[in-house]
């Protein structure tokens, strides 16, 4: 059913302004989900935030039953060390498949 929906979303088959903001890309990947029946949470961060609170959230977010993927829009900040972040993402709930274990590193 959830293949179904995806096929068929109508739109364009690629972003054609890469000058697109990741806030605007994040809405559109959230409205896309959210035609499919999946509900969705955006969280949004001031390029400021420290890397220890956001691996607090995604601990939490790992946590919580209710809470089936988690994903993160790269790039992040430079102050912040992506891998660390990306891979505090357990397997279960990487929705882009980017941890070390979905990659089968």
């Amino acid at each position: 059913q959830l293949l179904q929906c995806f096929n068929g979303l109508e739109g364009p088959d690629r972003v054609e302004e890469r000058e697109l903001h990741h806030t605007n890309y994040a809405s559109l990947k959230a409205k896309m989900a959210e035609r499919c029946a999946m509900r969705v949470q955006l969280m949004r961060f001031s390029d400021s935030v420290s890397e220890e609170r956001l691996l607090k959230i995604i601990d939490d977010l790992m946590a919580d039953n209710s809470v089936h993927g988690i994903l993160v829009e790269l790039p992040l900040p430079p102050h912040l060390d992506e891998t660390r972040i990306l891979q505090a993402i357990g397997p279960s709930k990487d929705v882009d498949g980017i941890s070390f274990a979905n990659l089968g590193r």
